[in-house]
């Protein structure tokens, strides 16, 4: 009896070296990580490092080669990628320093190129005219899947053939990728027949059974069955298992960089459902996306970036991580309280220190104590002593750099006497002077808050301040303005009472003050029946006291 062989051989030589679970490095299987290169597969002869064979990859796929920076001494260097199909080369790629992307915050140096359809072989080889390679293992050196350089990762070793030939495992089962199918043509065009007799009966093989074509886009294992007869009618059968796996991870999508304007808040679950992420065979697995590290939300009212690391899998068990990045940030600008303008006599001085002591910043996000308020510019101090309004400009700026301006007018006005008036109704007055209500009065048709030439009845509400006029400190006048058609407006005061420096005082009797006095500058205040002549910067002024009452 005539004996046929049917036998299922590689189109390569290293047939006998594939085995289901591969624990040391082989050149024929892919990575079971991202990275294609394995120190095991480096020499370095002089200052050339190179692939010792060349290494299997995917045909027309994009990859990216990195190296970084601490390997090159910053004299050129040249690498030369090899592109085979099998054993032969089909494309070359040379190139410098010059040629690669350098990124000056990682530094590392990066070249993206593609397979084409023929291939399924690389290797490489790297000059460093420098000799600043010392050994035959580059740290962070990682050829890729992709366009993007990311974190290093060694070599982690594989077990699954990729190569346009059919994939096989053992000597009867062939591994085929969901998205790049094997067909039964192409598994039958592996296939050998041999007989002692006849010789080669390759081209005899027929497809006796397929339970695999119509499920090859299904994840599962499936055989098919060949047969092949000789020249004498002898039939041999082999069935060849089909294995159809998903290798590759889903994708998330890049939804770009997120940011938290304080003081709001993002909750991990809240960002979970900004994320999507798609798998080759399920499709949409948004739902499946999950919490690997949190490093943001503790941290979320404190400007500055952090991130959160997610993951998501599909049924083959293929992950993929994603960093989320989220950067606090702090937009709004701080405020600044405090009077919007201010009212002084021509023959007073207002400081600037005294205006920003009537001013208060508050933030959002920084201690008020941490706030500075500074001067930006002013026209008033030139022009103190000039009726007219000026301003002064002051500004606040938090840690974030937002920033407020303040501008405050100064108006500088006659005939309020020695006193300041602030637009929220604060007057400060020196202790030796007496306001009365007609002064009152007229600070208000200065300040135009009533009407010139008009008559008013003034009745005194309350009064804190008559009684304690000499007295440092903080009173109270209330008063009601009513004209003669029965309007009325009220005014309520806060009276400051504070001592004024002198540099020399001289005290008479009220006989001598009825005499003519020469005596010019002279500031003269009569306070409770006595008189004081003051010698001051003023003019020679004569304040009467108004006796006060209460009109009901």
């Amino acid at each position: 009896m005539k004996k046929i062989i049917l036998s299922l051989i590689l189109l390569m030589s290293f047939m006998s070296l594939l085995f289901v679970n591969v624990s040391a490095y082989s050149e024929h299987y892919l990575p079971g990580g991202k990275n294609y290169i394995s120190s095991d597969n480096l020499i370095k002869v002089d200052n050339i490092v190179s692939t010792i064979t060349p290494f299997l990859v995917k045909p027309y796929t994009e990859y990216t080669l990195s190296i970084s920076r601490d390997h090159i001494d910053g004299r050129p260097f040249y690498l030369n990628i090899y592109l085979y199909s099998d054993y032969d080369i089909v494309n070359e790629i040379n190139m410098t320093e010059f040629d690669m992307d350098f990124d000056y915050i990682t530094n590392i140096y990066s070249y993206t190129f593609t397979t084409s359809v023929e291939t399924n072989y690389l290797e490489f080889d790297f000059t460093d005219n420098g000799y600043y390679v010392s050994g035959t293992e580059f740290i962070d050196l990682q050829l890729e899947e992709g366009a993007i350089v990311t974190a290093y990762e060694t070599y982690i070793p594989g077990n699954i053939m990729d190569t346009q030939s059919p994939y096989f495992v053992g000597s009867s089962t062939v591994i085929s990728y969901f998205d790049q199918p094997i067909t039964v043509s192409e598994i039958q065009s592996s296939l050998t027949a041999y007989d002692d007799i006849d010789g080669d009966l390759t081209a005899n093989i027929t497809v006796l059974e397929d339970n695999y074509t119509e499920f090859m886009y299904t994840l599962g294992t499936y055989n098919v069955k060949f047969q092949v007869m000789d020249n004498s009618g002898n039939t041999t059968d082999i069935t060849i298992n089909v294995e159809v796996v998903d290798i590759l991870p889903p994708v998330f999508s890049d939804i770009g960089i997120l940011e938290a304007v304080y003081p709001n808040v993002y909750t991990v679950e809240e960002v979970i459902q900004m994320l999507s992420a798609s798998d080759n065979y399920e499709g949409d697995v948004s739902s499946k996306i999950t919490l690997v590290e949190d490093n943001y939300s503790l941290y979320a009212n404190i400007v500055g970036s952090y991130s959160i690391e997610f993951m998501v899998s599909d049924l083959s068990g293929n992950i993929s991580y994603h960093t989320q990045e989220i950067i606090v940030t702090d937009k709004e600008v701080p405020i600044l309280n405090g009077p919007e303008t201010f009212d002084v006599g021509y023959d007073q001085i207002l400081t600037i220190d005294y205006v920003k002591d009537n001013l208060t910043a508050i933030d959002n996000y920084d201690l008020s104590e941490n706030l500075e308020i500074i001067l930006e510019s002013e026209n008033y101090s030139t022009n103190h002593n000039q009726l007219g309004t000026y301003e002064m400009k002051f500004s606040v700026t938090d840690s974030s750099g937002n920033k407020t301006i303040k501008t405050i007018s100064i108006n500088v006005v006659d005939e309020i006497g020695p006193m300041v008036y602030f637009d929220s109704s604060i007057i400060q007055v020196y202790s030796d002077t007496v306001l009365g209500l007609p002064d009152f009065a007229k600070l208000l048709v200065q300040t135009s808050e009533l009407e010139k030439n008009t008559d008013y009845f003034i009745t005194v509400r309350y009064d804190s301040y008559s009684k304690f006029s000499n007295t440092p400190g903080t009173y109270h006048m209330y008063l009601d303005f009513e004209d003669g058609y029965g309007n009325i407006i009220s005014k309520d005061f806060e009276v400051r009472v504070i001592e004024r420096n002198y540099d020399y005082v001289y005290s008479f009797d009220e006989e001598e003050l009825i005499q003519e006095n020469t005596l010019n500058p002279v500031i003269m205040s009569i306070i409770g029946g006595s008189g004081t002549i003051v010698f001051g910067g003023g003019g020679f002024i004569i304040y009467k006291f108004i006796r006060k009452r209460k009109f009901n």
